[in-house]
């Protein structure tokens, strides 16, 4: 059951949007909202190309999604558009935005489809197959392009998968600043639970030869890799 009352550390009525580009650990910023005590919006908002029609797989309809008060976030999955921006970030809502290494997404979406296709193996074949335009229809990196701009939205907090990981006390300590409360839960509050425990994260280096390069290049990934800061 949601309970729809205001938490009692934050200020002003809003609701947290945990969002990001699959793969770059979303599920992690799910985890921490509700280790500070927030009750989760059933469902994943959903926009995963500029051009697609904004949904949600909760029964609850988007306007009443956004209706929610403070007590409440939404994990999502919504790539960047200046009227989305104007309809999410509305009055104090916050959205925090998590971005990982694009390689180590690309590795990370081929032993996820591995894991839903055991017919996809876990290989640099499949690996160069799914960069090349395996990743909802579309390559790696025009994907993941689609999330840009949420990096540059000053409304928005932008943190590392990587600084999560190696510096979890800081950023926590970030998001609980940006989002308005005192204190910040514990990494062992946040990791090894649900989808977040994993004993192996990706790791590019592992896969990465010249072939998986050259498709890589080709798809356009060095630009991708420079516009995020990697």
């Amino acid at each position: 059951m949601i309970l729809r009352m205001r938490h009692p550390y934050l200020k002003g009525i809003f609701m947290i949007l945990c969002n990001g580009c699959s793969k770059t650990g979303t599920h992690i910023l799910t985890i921490y909202a509700k280790a500070i005590g927030l009750s989760q919006v059933g469902g994943t908002l959903i926009k995963r190309h500029p051009k697609a029609t904004l949904k949600t797989t909760s029964i609850k309809l988007i306007k009443d999604i956004m209706a929610h008060d403070n007590g409440h976030f939404m994990h999502c999955h919504v790539s960047y558009t200046n009227n989305l921006r104007q309809r999410l970030i509305v009055g104090e809502h916050k959205m925090i935005h998590i971005i990982r290494h694009p390689r180590n997404v690309a590795v990370s979406w081929m032993r996820h489809r591995n894991k839903q296709n055991p017919d996809i193996e876990v290989s640099t074949d499949s690996l160069k197959e799914l960069i090349q335009g395996k990743m909802f229809n579309m390559s790696v990196p025009d994907h993941y392009k689609g999330f840009l701009k949420w990096v540059h939205t000053p409304e928005v907090l932008t943190v590392r998968f990587e600084d999560v990981f190696e510096n979890s006390d800081k950023v926590f300590s970030q998001m609980s600043a940006f989002i308005g409360i005192d204190g910040c839960p514990k990494p062992e509050d946040v990791f090894g639970h649900g989808v977040t425990n994993n004993d192996k994260k990706s790791t590019w280096q592992e896969w990465w030869d010249e072939d998986v390069d050259f498709v890589w290049r080709e798809a356009g990934g060095i630009e991708l890799e420079g516009a995020l800061g990697y």
